[in-house]
Protein backbone atom coordinates (compact mmCIF):
# COMPACT_ATOMS: atom_id res chain seq x y z
CA UNK A 1 0.00 0.00 0.00
CA UNK A 2 1.34 3.44 -0.79
CA UNK A 3 1.52 6.50 1.20
CA UNK A 4 0.63 9.77 0.52
CA UNK A 5 2.80 12.61 1.90
CA UNK A 6 2.38 16.23 1.27
CA UNK A 7 5.16 18.82 0.61
CA UNK A 8 4.69 23.12 0.86
CA UNK A 9 6.63 25.79 -1.98
CA UNK A 10 6.39 29.17 -1.77
CA UNK A 11 5.66 29.12 -5.43
CA UNK A 12 5.41 27.58 -8.76
CA UNK A 13 8.33 27.58 -9.24
CA UNK A 14 9.86 26.11 -6.19
CA UNK A 15 7.03 23.37 -6.90
CA UNK A 16 8.56 22.76 -10.23
CA UNK A 17 12.39 22.08 -8.62
CA UNK A 18 10.86 20.38 -5.65
CA UNK A 19 8.82 17.58 -9.01
CA UNK A 20 12.12 17.67 -10.77
CA UNK A 21 13.59 16.46 -7.56
CA UNK A 22 11.17 13.41 -7.06
CA UNK A 23 11.35 12.55 -10.85
CA UNK A 24 15.28 12.01 -10.43
CA UNK A 25 14.26 9.90 -7.51
CA UNK A 26 12.50 7.95 -9.81
CA UNK A 27 8.77 9.03 -9.18
CA UNK A 28 7.01 9.71 -12.49
CA UNK A 29 3.96 11.87 -13.23
CA UNK A 30 1.47 9.43 -11.89
CA UNK A 31 2.51 9.84 -8.97
CA UNK A 32 2.83 13.63 -8.54
CA UNK A 33 0.30 16.32 -7.97
CA UNK A 34 -0.16 19.96 -7.29
CA UNK A 35 -2.62 21.64 -5.14
CA UNK A 36 -3.05 25.33 -5.12
CA UNK A 37 -4.79 28.63 -4.86
CA UNK A 38 -7.88 28.71 -8.08
CA UNK A 39 -6.15 31.38 -9.36
CA UNK A 40 -2.62 29.60 -9.36
CA UNK A 41 -4.11 26.55 -10.69
CA UNK A 42 -5.36 28.16 -13.65
CA UNK A 43 -2.78 30.55 -14.76
CA UNK A 44 0.62 28.33 -13.82
CA UNK A 45 0.21 24.60 -13.43
CA UNK A 46 -0.46 22.44 -16.21
CA UNK A 47 -3.50 20.89 -16.10
CA UNK A 48 -2.17 16.90 -15.90
CA UNK A 49 -0.78 18.38 -12.76
CA UNK A 50 -3.67 19.18 -11.28
CA UNK A 51 -5.33 17.32 -8.29
CA UNK A 52 -8.68 16.71 -9.38
CA UNK A 53 -9.82 14.33 -6.64
CA UNK A 54 -13.22 14.50 -4.77
CA UNK A 55 -14.04 13.15 -1.78
CA UNK A 56 -16.09 10.77 -3.89
CA UNK A 57 -15.54 7.12 -3.34
CA UNK A 58 -15.36 7.42 0.98
CA UNK A 59 -19.33 9.39 0.30
CA UNK A 60 -20.14 6.48 -1.69
CA UNK A 61 -19.29 3.82 0.84
CA UNK A 62 -20.67 6.39 3.96
CA UNK A 63 -23.66 6.71 1.78
CA UNK A 64 -24.32 3.13 1.30
CA UNK A 65 -24.09 2.15 4.87
CA UNK A 66 -25.69 4.45 6.45
CA UNK A 67 -28.51 4.40 3.98
CA UNK A 68 -28.78 0.35 4.44
CA UNK A 69 -29.15 0.92 8.20
CA UNK A 70 -31.83 3.14 7.82
CA UNK A 71 -33.31 0.95 5.15
CA UNK A 72 -33.03 -2.01 7.82
CA UNK A 73 -34.26 0.57 10.67
CA UNK A 74 -37.32 1.86 8.72
CA UNK A 75 -38.33 -2.04 7.96
CA UNK A 76 -37.70 -3.44 10.91
CA UNK A 77 -40.73 -0.74 12.68
CA UNK A 78 -42.83 -1.48 9.86
CA UNK A 79 -42.85 -5.20 10.57
CA UNK A 80 -43.49 -4.40 13.74
CA UNK A 81 -46.40 -2.49 13.12
CA UNK A 82 -48.92 -4.75 12.24
CA UNK A 83 -50.83 -1.44 10.20
CA UNK A 84 -47.97 -1.52 7.59
CA UNK A 85 -47.99 -5.68 6.93
CA UNK A 86 -45.03 -5.56 5.59
CA UNK A 87 -42.88 -9.26 4.74
CA UNK A 88 -39.23 -10.33 4.81
CA UNK A 89 -39.29 -9.34 1.04
CA UNK A 90 -40.59 -5.93 2.15
CA UNK A 91 -37.80 -5.67 4.37
CA UNK A 92 -35.37 -6.50 1.80
CA UNK A 93 -36.69 -4.03 -0.65
CA UNK A 94 -36.39 -1.22 2.04
CA UNK A 95 -32.37 -2.01 3.00
CA UNK A 96 -31.56 -2.40 -1.00
CA UNK A 97 -34.04 1.56 -1.28
CA UNK A 98 -32.12 2.75 1.66
CA UNK A 99 -28.64 2.12 0.08
CA UNK A 100 -29.52 3.31 -3.36
CA UNK A 101 -30.88 6.67 -1.64
CA UNK A 102 -28.08 6.95 0.60
CA UNK A 103 -25.21 6.25 -1.85
CA UNK A 104 -26.96 8.65 -4.25
CA UNK A 105 -27.42 11.39 -2.01
CA UNK A 106 -23.34 11.53 -0.61
CA UNK A 107 -22.36 10.79 -3.90
CA UNK A 108 -23.54 13.90 -4.76
CA UNK A 109 -22.14 15.41 -1.86
CA UNK A 110 -18.92 14.02 -2.28
CA UNK A 111 -18.36 15.40 -5.57
CA UNK A 112 -18.55 18.54 -4.63
CA UNK A 113 -16.30 18.05 -1.76
CA UNK A 114 -12.50 18.50 -2.38
CA UNK A 115 -10.56 16.22 -1.23
CA UNK A 116 -8.41 15.49 2.13
CA UNK A 117 -5.62 17.35 1.16
CA UNK A 118 -6.97 20.36 0.02
CA UNK A 119 -9.66 20.61 3.15
CA UNK A 120 -6.35 19.40 5.61
CA UNK A 121 -4.03 22.38 4.44
CA UNK A 122 -6.85 25.04 2.86
CA UNK A 123 -4.34 27.65 5.34
CA UNK A 124 -1.84 27.15 3.23
CA UNK A 125 -3.27 26.81 -0.27
CA UNK A 126 -5.14 30.22 0.58
CA UNK A 127 -1.51 31.79 1.46
CA UNK A 128 -0.58 31.16 -2.06
CA UNK A 129 1.45 28.38 -1.00
CA UNK A 130 1.98 25.44 -3.29
CA UNK A 131 1.73 22.23 -2.22
CA UNK A 132 3.51 18.94 -3.90
CA UNK A 133 1.69 15.87 -3.27
CA UNK A 134 3.66 12.14 -3.66
CA UNK A 135 2.59 8.43 -3.76
CA UNK A 136 5.17 6.03 -3.34
CA UNK A 137 5.90 3.34 -1.16
CA UNK A 138 7.21 3.68 2.72
CA UNK A 139 10.55 2.73 2.27
CA UNK A 140 10.84 5.01 -0.71
CA UNK A 141 10.86 8.33 0.82
CA UNK A 142 13.67 8.49 2.76
CA UNK A 143 15.96 9.42 -0.53
CA UNK A 144 12.80 11.04 -2.22
CA UNK A 145 12.14 13.60 1.07
CA UNK A 146 15.93 14.39 1.15
CA UNK A 147 15.92 15.54 -2.15
CA UNK A 148 12.82 17.70 -2.17
CA UNK A 149 14.11 19.23 0.99
CA UNK A 150 17.65 19.91 -0.88
CA UNK A 151 14.69 21.62 -3.73
CA UNK A 152 13.11 23.67 -1.14
CA UNK A 153 10.10 21.94 -0.31
CA UNK A 154 9.08 21.57 3.33
CA UNK A 155 7.47 18.06 4.48
CA UNK A 156 3.92 19.25 5.84
CA UNK A 157 2.41 16.57 9.05
CA UNK A 158 0.25 14.77 6.59
CA UNK A 159 0.72 10.81 5.90
CA UNK A 160 -2.16 8.53 4.43
CA UNK A 161 -2.63 5.00 2.53
CA UNK A 162 -3.43 5.69 -1.01
CA UNK A 163 -4.32 3.09 -3.91
CA UNK A 164 -3.28 5.84 -6.57
CA UNK A 165 -0.71 3.73 -9.44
Amino acid sequence: MKKRHVFSTESVTAAQAVVDAAHQQGVDDRRICLEARSDLEVRQIDDDSKNVSMDFLPAAFRGTFIGSAVGLLAGVLAMLLPFFGLSLAGLFALVVLGALVGTWASVLMGSALPDDVRRTFAGEIETGKVLVVIDAEPEEFGPIERAIERAGGIRLHYEANTVMS
